[in-house]
């Protein structure tokens, strides 16, 4: 089994950040395993984590009123899970759910954003990949929609 350091090193959300931002993700993060069908996050609570996909499948959710959970998009190995801690209100947008067995580097947010508060080159380098993240959540989310409405008319 490789070493958590390697593991978030290799993965591509941190692909060509600095080295010594790269080490400032060490400390507090650990490897967490959910189990086919778990919830890993809610839409409306607190959003106090951040995930690095390493293997398995998370599917994003949304409610819909009278619809009931709908699908956006499906997450595998390499993507990142969860922009919304970093951005207040620091509440979930979505719901996620493992769709079979997941396993990932997770974080308490906290720290980390204590850390992009004290060091303002590791925040805009965390922010700015997390935009990224969730211009790609906002893109799955129109999709879905144009397939809908479309399908309606």
């Amino acid at each position: 089994m490789e070493n958590l350091e390697a593991i978030i090193a290799g993965h591509p959300f941190v692909k060509d950040l600095a080295p010594e931002l790269l080490r400032l993700l060490y400390p507090g993060a650990k490897e967490v395993i959910f189990a086919a069908g778990e919830v890993i996050a809610t839409e409306g609570a607190a959003a106090d984590r951040f995930f690095l996909l390493l293997s398995g499948e998370v599917a994003i959710e949304a409610t819909i009123a009278e619809e009931g959970p709908v699908a956006l998009q499906r997450l595998r190995a390499g993507d990142a899970l969860g922009w919304s801690w970093l951005f207040p209100p620091f509440r979930w947008h979505f719901t996620a759910r493992a769709v079979e067995i997941t396993r990932a580097v997770a974080w308490d947010t906290a720290q980390l954003r204590a850390e992009a508060d004290a060091n303002p080159r590791f925040g805009y380098a965390l922010a700015s990949r997390l935009t990224q993240v969730l211009l790609q959540r906002l893109g799955a989310a129109r999709q879905q929609m144009v397939e809908f409405y479309g399908a309606q008319g």
